[in-house]
């Protein structure tokens, strides 16, 4: 477990310095509801939302498994920065929170919404090139069919709740 304390402690150091308050920040959840941990990107919205993160300047998007459909939302909110948040298959510790550079999204994605994520980066990235993009990526356990987070991932998604909150907030 000491990786995934190492990982909490450096993501929560590298947003504290990548996140302005003050920029309009759109946080994208990425995920299948019916896909176990698969789900954890859209668990982090709907618990955002439910803590009352609504601000002018953020824009909470639940873009499920198919992000792409959000372009036009997000393109014409207009944000600086846009922090993707999804379930990957890093071949790490269970429930390890990673920050993971755009180039290597192919390799970490753990079903067919990697290609969706790819284009709807690209896309904002060709009408904004100074948009800011974070990918926040929590290391899964299983993606089978169910409606339930594992325990490991449910404890890193509900800190990571807790630790976006208190930037943005």
């Amino acid at each position: 477990m000491e990786a995934v304390k190492q990982s909490k402690q450096k993501l929560e150091r590298f947003l504290e310095k990548a996140i302005n308050k003050t920029s309009r920040i759109a946080l994208v959840g990425i995920g299948n509801r019916d896909r176990h941990d698969d789900f954890v990107g859209v668990y982090v919205i709907q618990m955002l939302l439910e803590k009352g993160l609504q601000k002018e300047n953020i824009l909470l998007v639940e873009a499920g498994d198919a992000p792409t459909q959000f372009i036009a939302e997000i393109h014409t909110w207009g944000p600086e920065c846009i922090i993707m948040i999804d379930a990957v298959d890093a071949k790490q510790v269970l429930g390890v929170v990673l920050n993971i550079p755009k180039e290597d999204l192919h390799k970490r994605s753990v079903d067919s919404h990697s290609n969706a994520k790819l284009l709807l980066l690209d896309f904002l990235l060709g009408l904004n090139p100074n948009l800011e993009i974070f990918i926040l990526g929590i290391q899964v356990k299983d993606i089978s069919f169910s409606q339930q987070l594992s325990e490991e991932v449910l404890a890193s998604a509900n800190w990571l709740i807790g630790v976006l909150y208190k930037l943005l907030d």
